[in-house]
């Protein structure tokens, strides 16, 4: 799982800014946005009550294509737009 930055980007935070927000290190978030680290489930939560996306949404932004394997790409793809969309409005 990878907190991709554009989950981040949509809610026009900075990592700063996120780690401030949530108690979590600019590094740790770093680490999560590159896929270098695997976040608890209390960084998650922390995420995402910082973010203000439900838990279940994060988790299916940030499902790496072997955890939705079931799901055709295009509409794995497509849900993330969906939502993100979502989010930005």
């Amino acid at each position: 799982m990878e907190i991709e930055p554009k989950i981040i980007d949509a809610k026009e935070l900075s990592i700063e800014a996120l780690s401030n927000k949530s108690g979590l290190s600019k590094s740790y978030i770093s680490k999560l946005e590159n896929g270098k680290r695997k976040p608890s489930m209390e960084a998650i939560e922390k995420i995402s009550e910082t973010l203000g996306i439900p838990v279940v949404v994060l988790l299916m932004l940030a499902a790496e294509k072997g955890e939705i394997s079931t799901l055709s790409p295009d509409l794995v793809s497509e849900l993330q737009k969906s939502v993100l969309d979502v989010l930005g409005s």
